[in-house]
């Protein structure tokens, strides 16, 4: 369950520009050569594709032909599933996530 960001907020995210200002450090801390909030390593919907971000040898080799779904869990917080692996939000990202890994 990845954290995505960008420039501009979506859904339930802060609009709050000190929050935004915070968060977009903790990015730059553990990403230093990101070009910014739209560098395509935290916001999948600039620039880039999905297939380009392969998370396994044979994907980046390969290139990957499938589709993902970017899913949003309303009234959760981030790692939510960790937190309480026994919910029906968790159990259910749980099976996205094991479909998705089957399908490759």
């Amino acid at each position: 369950h990845t954290y995505f960001w960008g420039k501009e907020h979506v859904g339930d995210e802060t609009t709050d520009a000190e929050k935004r200002a915070s968060i977009e450090k903790i990015w730059r801390a553990a990403c230093p050569s990101i070009s910014g909030c739209d560098d395509p390593l935290i916001n999948p919907f600039v620039g880039s594709s999905l297939a380009s971000l392969g998370c396994k040898r044979k994907l980046k080799e390969s290139g990957w032909g499938g589709e993902a779904e970017i899913v949003e869990s309303k009234g959760e917080l981030h790692i939510f599933y960790l937190l309480n692996p026994t919910c029906d939000s968790a159990v259910a990202m749980r099976k996205k996530i094991a479909s998705f890994f089957n399908e490759i």
